[in-house]
């Protein structure tokens, strides 16, 4: 029995040790497995990154082309302001030019208008003072004969 208590102790000892090692041999084998994978892995994350790194490149090209893009616009739109404010303060000035010359062609209708009136004025004046010498001429002739007879 010597070997009973012994035997027996060390038969449960490799029940267990054997149970386990198996489990142990199983994650054993996976984290061998794992080690082996892990350059894949990283070869596939370094693969992602430079993928993700060139397409931020691109974007981030893209963004600078678009912002120069719209740059160059915002100076065009300005000089283009900038003519556009010459040529309103151009017209602005030939506006009051155009008003002035206006104002003075009609001082000047104004002023002939107010001397043709006063020539017409004149003229049917003087006839009507032809008009009335005559008539009274006849008038005091007819005054006159009227009396001697």
């Amino acid at each position: 029995m010597r070997f009973g208590k012994w035997g027996l102790s060390f038969a449960c000892v490799m029940l267990l040790t054997g149970a386990s090692a198996n489990v142990a041999h199983a994650g054993f084998v996976d984290n061998v497995k794992g080690i082996f994978k892990l350059p894949e892995e990283v070869d596939e994350l370094r693969n992602q990154y430079d993928s993700t790194k060139t397409k931020l490149e691109e974007v981030t090209k893209q963004s600078q082309e678009t912002i120069e893009q719209y740059r160059q616009a915002g100076d065009r739109l300005h000089e283009e302001n900038i003519k556009l404010m010459e040529q309103n303060e151009n017209l602005a000035k030939r506006n009051d030019e155009l008003s002035q010359a206006v104002i003075s062609l009609q001082a000047s209708e104004e002023a002939r208008s107010a001397k043709s009136k006063r020539l017409w004025l004149f003229i049917y004046s003087g006839i009507g003072l032809l008009a009335f010498y005559f008539l009274s001429g006849r008038l005091l002739r007819l005054l006159l004969r009227s009396r001697q007879a």
